[in-house]
């Protein structure tokens, strides 16, 4: 835990008005540290910002306005980029299980929750993934030859099918089990979030989950967008994964 932080929490206005009674880390995440604040007003989580590759602050807040009246992502009691630090409410859920992709009931509470998402129109054409992904390419530590080189094809593919000038909605891009709460569901951690297309967050899911979930695919796609997308986000996970082990 940041020391400084902690002596810091209290000269938060909003903290300091809530009425700060306790202090607990939480589990971190990959980039950001969370502590869990209880207050006479509530329990609320207090995450300190860290650099991450892709990761726009700025936008972020925007994307969680975006949100805000859709009842799909926890409460915003402070976002203060500058300051470095997002305090949200506490929703005290249990996250999604790989296994909670097979229940057809769950899936299409998520499916509403989601087809509200992707009719926000977003524009912020850095966030999209093939603005995104040559800055990584360049700024990862591990990238192999191969992959690199299937993803830049994957890439020119999609190009070529149009696939990117259908991105103009809102994606969180980040769907993996850990990141959707509850049975409501709640869907949590936006900082990836940005300009994209329904179809990829799909095709997240169905690559974190391990199941098929082709019944909940968009209806008004390309079917050939489909098999190179797979690919790209299968290989851009291979590099996440190696570049986080580097």
């Amino acid at each position: 835990m940041q020391i400084n932080w902690l002596s810091k929490l209290q000269e938060i206005p909003v903290i300091h008005s809530a009425g700060l009674l306790s202090v607990t880390p939480m589990q971190q995440g990959l980039g950001n540290q969370s502590l869990l604040l209880t207050t006479s007003q509530g329990n609320w989580v207090f995450r300190m910002n860290q650099t991450q590759l892709g990761v726009n602050r700025q936008l972020e807040a925007q994307v969680l306005q975006s949100v805000k009246s859709l009842n799909i992502a926890p409460k915003v009691i402070e976002n203060n980029p500058e300051a470095g630090y997002l305090i949200v409410e506490h929703l005290h859920q249990s996250t999604w299980k790989p296994q909670d992709f097979s229940s057809t009931k769950k899936v299409k509470k998520l499916q509403s929750k989601l087809e509200q998402l992707h009719r926000i129109q977003f524009t912020a054409p850095a966030s999209r993934l093939d603005h995104r992904i040559p800055e990584y390419l360049k700024d990862f530590k591990v990238v192999p030859h191969n992959v690199s080189s299937e993803i830049t094809q994957q890439l020119k593919q999609l190009a070529d099918l149009r696939f990117w000038s259908a991105c103009q909605y809102l994606c969180h891009y980040d769907l993996n089990p850990l990141n959707l709460l509850g049975d409501h569901p709640w869907i949590i951690d936006w900082e990836f979030a940005g300009q994209g297309h329904a179809l990829i967050d799909w095709l997240v899911m169905e690559h974190e989950s391990g199941h098929d979930l082709s019944s909940f695919y968009p209806e008004e796609i390309n079917p050939d967008w489909v098999q190179p997308l797979k690919k790209l986000i299968h290989n851009m996970m291979v590099l996440w994964r190696l570049n986080l082990s580097a």
